[in-house]
């Protein structure tokens, strides 16, 4: 296979799969990029998967992934989505990443303004996908994962400082999971002099 120059991991979020972030990989191919998606420890749509699993397990999925893709690209770049955006702030503080992109990535969560608006909405017009959302939600995490969500959450606070590649943050406004302080807080506190956030 020819190398390619600059590859992509692309990480999925907490309790998703690659489905949600396959549309951006796919894009990114098209462009000419090296690009893989790696499926986080667990998740496989079961909840019984989750159990047992622990966050440094996740890490360890996004490591295999990094190491395939820089084996054989001259520049790896890495975007999270949502707690793939956290698991990418390790991979950046670990290895030498050449940009980290983190759309949605949670360090403050539960918009609860946005939550109430959702549903509101929900009564309003009658079908109900937001409350539906949220009751699937909760019946396909286990206590033990979010338990390891929160605390990959606190790790990642406090290596975030020592980022030092060119960082992108990506947040939008109305995002019901992640509040957008999130992406302030990102900002503020990353160590890279090349850093950048937009609001959508």
């Amino acid at each position: 296979m020819e190398n390619v120059n600059i590859g992509c991991v692309v990480i999925h979020g907490f309790g998703g799969s690659v489905e949600e972030v396959d549309p951006l990989a796919k894009s990114l191919a098209i462009l000419g990029y090296d690009v893989m998606t790696p499926i986080l420890k667990g998740h496989t749509g079961r909840r019984k998967d989750l159990r047992g699993v622990k966050y440094q397990d996740w890490i360890h999925s996004a490591e295999e992934s990094f190491h395939r893709v820089s084996s054989r690209c001259d520049k790896v770049f890495v975007l999270g989505f949502s707690m793939g955006g956290l698991v990418g702030i390790h991979l950046a503080h670990k290895y030498s990443v050449d940009a980290l992109v983190t759309l949605n990535t949670p360090i403050y969560y539960w918009n609860v303004k946005q939550i109430l608006k959702n549903l509101s909405e929900d009564l309003k017009t009658r079908d109900f996908k937001h409350t539906k959302r949220y009751i699937a939600s909760g019946r396909v995490l286990p206590t033990s994962a979010l338990i390891n969500f929160r605390t990959l959450l606190m790790q990642t606070k406090t290596v975030v400082q020592h980022i030092r590649c060119p960082f992108f943050i990506v947040q939008a406004e109305d995002d019901d999971t992640v509040r957008k302080e999130s992406a302030d807080y990102l900002f503020r506190h990353a160590g890279s002099e090349k850093k950048w956030k937009e609001f959508y």
